[in-house]
């Protein structure tokens, strides 16, 4: 149960800040026996709803026990630790903007705010996960770190956010019609380019943008002009059965890149193919140009 760091080398894993977490963490980590979910769902409701996390390089989080992403932490501890080295890697040979879409409670933001240089916008449309994921700023006192509470896309407008899957508040879904029995709020809906003209003050390209926004992401780049300041030296973007029908195959992904000038590759630096496994679901492009 460990994460991997930028030169391939083990980390320690994700431990629990104060002695509750720590004894929390240790249980969830323990043998497994039966009725151990329910017993430690149990106790976190309890007496430790949302545990604080130590992360391995620094910087605090607080999760929530029975979400996807915290339940990973907690369990393995690390979530998508390959990703995280390679945009550690990135942020650390050239420091500047990294832009964190999809940023959930903020773990990606949390840890590449602490590396030496490098600023952090964080781009969450959902407005609980949002709340967290100031107070996980707040927690660590970052200076760093700036916070769109809003969803981008290629067009401007509001959008409805609705969370239908309850353990995973990653898996948020943006409608222009609320769904009846879903909880939704309404947050402003805005293309990248009008996210970054304020934040990024002077005008900077980004050194990486990451999406993890459930199928969106296309949608999101199409509101980026790849020819204009914020064009990202890299992005890393998740690609899986549920964002594929937005690109209509691989073929389509690669196309949408190479056009703008960018090579991809898996998040190990291989160069990738229709059918090939991608680790993490994740993929890196590369700025040619």
């Amino acid at each position: 149960m460990s994460t991997i760091n930028s030169d391939g080398l083990m980390d320690q894993p994700v431990e629990g800040a104060r002695l509750r977490d720590a004894i929390l963490v240790a249980y969830a980590r323990a043998f497994n026996h039966p009725g151990k979910l329910r017993i430690l769902g149990m106790l976190a409701r309890t007496f430790n709803p949302r545990p604080i996390l130590r992360l391995p390089q620094g910087g605090l989080i607080r999760v929530g026990v029975e979400d996807f992403i915290g339940w990973a932490l907690i369990r393995t501890g690390g979530y998508e630790p390959h990703t995280q080295a390679l945009a550690r890697r990135i942020l650390s040979e050239r420091p500047g903007p990294f832009i964190d879409v999809g940023a959930n409670v903020g773990l990606f933001s949390i840890a590449m705010a602490r590396v030496a240089g490098a600023t952090v916008v964080a781009i969450e449309p959902d407005c609980e996960n949002c709340t967290h994921l100031r107070n996980n700023v707040r927690l660590n006192g970052y200076s760093n770190v700036q916070i769109f509470n809003g969803a981008v896309s290629s067009e401007t407008g509001v959008a409805s956010i609705s969370v239908r899957q309850q353990k995973n508040s990653g898996t948020a879904f943006t409608s222009r019609t609320p769904t009846a029995g879903d909880r939704s709020d309404w947050v402003p809906l805005l293309t990248l380019d009008q996210v970054l003209a304020p934040l990024l003050s002077p005008e900077s390209r980004p050194t990486l943008i990451k999406l993890d926004i459930e199928g969106a992401e296309k949608e999101a780049l199409l509101g980026l002009n790849f020819d204009g300041p914020f064009r990202p030296h890299n992005l890393i973007l998740e690609y899986n059965i549920l964002s594929e029908p937005t690109w209509g195959s691989f073929d389509g992904l690669r196309a949408f890149f190479e056009d703008r000038g960018y090579s991809l590759h898996s998040i190990h630096g291989q160069s990738v193919a229709a059918g090939d496994h991608l680790p993490e679901d994740n993929i890196w492009a590369r700025d040619c140009r």
